[in-house]
């Protein structure tokens, strides 16, 4: 059995997509797979994926004559590690990662109905040497696990179907494959291979990329090229159907999909690209949602508004996030799923019962504070300012969230620290109440800051905001400015974030760590941070709503 799975864990580490022929036409994973697909992830063109990561910041970084004491011991662990694999299996990690030519796809398939099913398409071209040599090792161990071999012919291809051991014990009862035009197609059961083979062969009409939701969101995460180097689909409803429909005992679950209001959740899907126009890589990522949305997806609703760091967000913050959250919308999703199971006006029973509560601190949770939130708030990191032996310090984190009524908010803030068992301490800072709260080894500090309700885990930050405006602001800053140009006007979140404040730490304390417990990897030889911290580009991703659900993007920019 050890030897099957090393086989199988090998091909399919290779993130498998697919391309295949139909006759004269070169078609992609999505134009094989059949429309019952429920997860799609692919990689069109490896050669090309390849290419572009060695030109992108990342593969610049790697090159870099500085790190190269550093990268020789890795690629000397490699080669060793490499030997070990090819007297195992016949072929090298090199090898493999040479293998695929072209599409690599990996797919979850409802084929036949209500069982879910594996399928791994790889192009492997004129690497026949190797493509031959793991699949002869792979017969070899299901053999010799006690699976049996038969061949079936489907259309003009011949099938090998591996019928394997264990019984009821084993999940995975058959094994097929096929190779032909320099492919090699694995399922996990007939009746998805033979799927694939249709559209193979040209005989059936449609395919996971004629399906309209897919269409809709390739369209929408369409990079401009003619194929991103990496894309992906997943129903996450029919992944959860055909997963529970398999299990008699769950399948009442299914009832409560629609209750919750995720029926209407249709699909996921995106793609990345790396070198494209203005980036050295963009992610764009499509949530596809039937209109309206209700239940728990009720919750996400956040509409487009006008995002730009407030003034108060220093230049140097590691990761700014603004969000323009529905409160209202949400609360009533969270009533009618609430009351959907318990009966009308359930969930404001138990909040008025909380607020009358005698031990409690007499605060109704709508009407003293969800009231009184617009929605619109903002979050904001720091870089940590010390590393520690043992592992890196979490980073000083501020909330604000704007509120239509700061007198109420005070007063129901000062309701709460009279209340008995309140931990923290009220303070005056320039005329502002501010309430320590000690946590574990650090303390947080609520306040009312002019129209915001305002959280930290440092509370330096939070008298710096009762100051006003930062002096080096965020929105002024060089590297926010370079972004401007390529953001919507309006977005329903907007999040900026400095890799490398957010990876020193973490750099920092790998160079800390024990040489011994790392298989003689010397992590002296590491470089200064000085020196990769220039490959550490800004980032910056946003998303804005649809009429049919969710768009995302994230993207850093490119120095050409």
């Amino acid at each position: 059995m050890r030897k099957l799975m090393l086989v199988f864990a090998v091909m399919t580490a290779l993130y498998p997509t697919g391309r295949v022929w139909s006759q004269d036409e070169e078609v992609y994973g999505e134009a094989l797979l059949p429309p019952e697909t429920l997860l799609m992830i692919s990689a069109p063109d490896i050669p090309a994926l390849s290419e572009r990561m060695s030109a992108s910041t990342g593969g610049k970084m790697y090159a870099d004559p500085q790190l190269k004491p550093f990268i020789d011991q890795l690629k000397a662990k490699y080669e060793e590690h490499s030997a070990n694999l090819k007297e195992e299996i016949g072929v090298s990690f090199t090898d493999l990662l040479e293998l695929p030519q072209g599409e690599i796809t990996i797919a979850l398939v409802e084929k036949p109905a209500r069982k879910l099913n594996g399928v791994l398409m790889i192009d492997y071209a004129d690497n026949d040497e190797v493509a031959d040599k793991l699949i002869e090792k792979m017969d070899a161990a299901l053999t010799e696990n006690g699976a049996e071999h038969s061949t079936q012919m489907v259309g003009d291809l011949e099938v090998e179907v591996y019928k394997l051991a264990g019984g009821k014990d084993n999940p995975l009862k058959t094994l097929c494959y096929f190779t032909d035009e320099g492919y090699f197609v694995l399922a996990t059961d007939l009746a998805a291979i033979k799927s694939v083979i249709e559209r193979w062969n040209g005989d059936a009409k449609t395919s996971l990329a004629d399906q309209e939701v897919f269409a809709y969101i390739m369209e929408k995460c369409d990079t401009g090229e003619e194929s991103a180097v990496f894309k992906w689909y997943v129903n996450p409803i029919g992944l959860v159907q055909a997963t529970v429909s398999m299990v008699p005992q769950a399948s009442m679950a299914l009832g409560f999909i629609p209750v919750l209001g995720l029926d209407r959740l249709d699909a996921f899907g995106g793609t990345m690209d790396v070198g494209v126009e203005d980036y050295d890589y963009v992610s764009k990522t499509f949530a596809y949602v039937e209109q309206p949305a209700s239940g728990v997806l009720g919750v996400f609703n956040f509409p487009a508004v006008e995002q730009v760091p407030p003034a108060w967000v220093p230049a140097d913050a590691a990761m700014y996030m603004g969000l323009n959250w529905n409160v209202e919308e949400a609360y009533l999703s969270v009533e009618s799923v609430y009351d959907s199971f318990l009966g009308p006006g359930s969930l404001g029973k138990v909040i008025d019962n909380f607020s009358a509560a005698e031990d409690g601190p007499g605060i109704h949770v709508k009407n003293d504070i969800l009231d009184n939130l617009s929605g619109k708030m903002q979050i904001v990191t720091m870089a940590p300012a010390d590393v520690s032996d043992d592992a890196p310090p979490v980073p000083p984190m501020t909330f604000s969230i704007a509120i239509k009524d700061a007198a109420a908010m005070q007063k129901t803030l000062a309701k709460a620290a009279k209340s008995d068992g309140f931990p923290g301490k009220a303070r005056q800072f320039e005329g502002v109440t501010v309430y320590d709260i000690p946590a574990d080894q650090l303390t947080v500090a609520v306040a009312v800051v002019g129209d915001a309700l305002v959280v930290s885990t440092n509370p330096a930050t939070v008298e710096s905001r009762v100051r006003g405006k930062s002096a080096n602001s965020l929105a002024n800053s060089a590297a926010y400015k370079a972004f401007v140009k390529h953001l919507p006007k309006k977005s329903s979140m907007l999040t900026f974030q400095k890799q490398d404040a957010q990876f020193k730490a973490a750099y920092d304390l790998l160079k800390k760590q024990d040489n011994d417990q790392l298989e003689g990897i010397d992590l002296s030889t590491l470089p200064d941070f000085s020196v990769i911290q220039k490959y550490l580009r800004p980032t910056v991703s946003y998303a804005i709503p649809d009429e049919n659900g969710a768009f995302f993007m994230g993207f850093s920019l490119s120095d050409e």
